[in-house]
């Protein structure tokens, strides 16, 4: 049987089309008209089924207004009409009546955690440039750098991550995703990109030099040994000068030394790990994991031109 609930009072169907419960009434002209083939779902299906000798009546005394009648047996016809004005339709011309939450942004006033924090991530991400310039002046420098620092990061993913956008880092035995940054000698982060552990460090370099190349000012990129020939080919189509920095033979054995300049892309690749939801992937999608990294700069550049610091999740 296909249990329906009874909406008797108005003020319940004032509470389900509130613009907290994401939606909002709209004016469709009279040439708008949307008409949904198959419109429905697994949840719609689901209501609409039937059980033995039970039949599908409507129910509700505003059926009228959309030329339904109330207590009236569902047939096949019926149903589709239900399917249209579940979906936010009218049941007969499928004339849009109410746009439905499709998305957690669908309305901007919707009262949903999670589009005011991917909404706030965006829009301080859109800023990120602005106040990066302001680090620079303060630094006594140009608004945009000559120069990027290239390096790679790999991280473990969490379980509810897609596996089919991670894999494992041969070099570092790192199962997961790795995250590639461009930065400035500040250590300002430029572009970044994530892509599954197991891609090789000159798809990181490519995409990193096609979101830096527009830019216009840059004329140099440094990167380690482990991004190879590719890279520096690629550099050259768009006009970057890549330099493979080689260790110092003489630095053998002695652990971790830091070399001019490319230290910085390390130094923000550990400052980064101070921030707790970029010491694991906790993204499903790459993108949303990209936008964290940005999130987290913006943090440090707020840090560096206000003088003042946060504390970490470390303590």
């Amino acid at each position: 049987m296909a249990w329906l609930t009874r909406i008797t009072a108005d003020e319940q169907v004032e509470y389900r089309l509130r613009e907290q419960a994401g939606c909002s009434v709209v004016e469709a002209p009279a040439a708008e008209t949307v008409v949904l083939e198959g419109a429905g779902g697994e949840a719609v299906d689901h209501r609409l089924r039937t059980e033995g000798d039970a039949a599908l009546v409507w129910i509700g005394t505003g059926l009228s207004t959309v030329g339904l009648v109330d207590g009236a047996v569902l047939d096949e016809e019926g149903k589709n009409a239900a399917r249209r004005l579940m979906n936010g339709c009218h049941p007969a011309t499928g004339a849009r009546l109410i746009r439905s939450r499709t998305s957690a942004r669908a309305h901007e006033k919707a009262k949903l955690t999670t589009a005011r924090l991917t909404e706030a991530i965006e829009a301080a991400a859109a800023k990120r440039d602005v106040e990066r310039w302001q680090v620079r002046k303060k630094a006594g420098r140009s608004e945009d750098p000559s120069l990027v620092v290239i390096d790679t990061q790999s991280v473990h993913a969490a379980v509810n991550v897609p596996a089919t956008t991670t894999g494992k880092d041969a070099a570092k035995k790192v199962p997961g995703r790795k995250r590639g940054l461009a930065v400035d000698v500040l250590g300002l982060v430029i572009a970044v990109t994530v892509l599954a552990a197991s891609a090789h460090d000159n798809a990181f370099g490519i995409a990193l030099l096609g979101q830096v190349a527009p830019i216009g000012t840059i004329k140099k990129a440094l990167v380690d040994q482990g991004f190879k020939k590719a890279v520096v080919e690629h550099g050259t189509t768009v006009g970057i000068d890549v330099e493979i920095v080689e260790r110092n033979p003489t630095d053998k054995g002695t652990g971790f030394v830091p070399q001019a300049k490319r230290w910085t892309v390390e130094q923000t690749l550990g400052i980064l790990m101070l921030f707790r939801r970029l010491v694991r992937d906790y993204e499903s999608r790459s993108a949303s994991s990209e936008s964290r990294v940005r999130w987290a700069m913006i943090d440090v550049i707020a840090r560096r031109l206000t003088g003042q610091t946060t504390p970490t999740w470390r303590g």
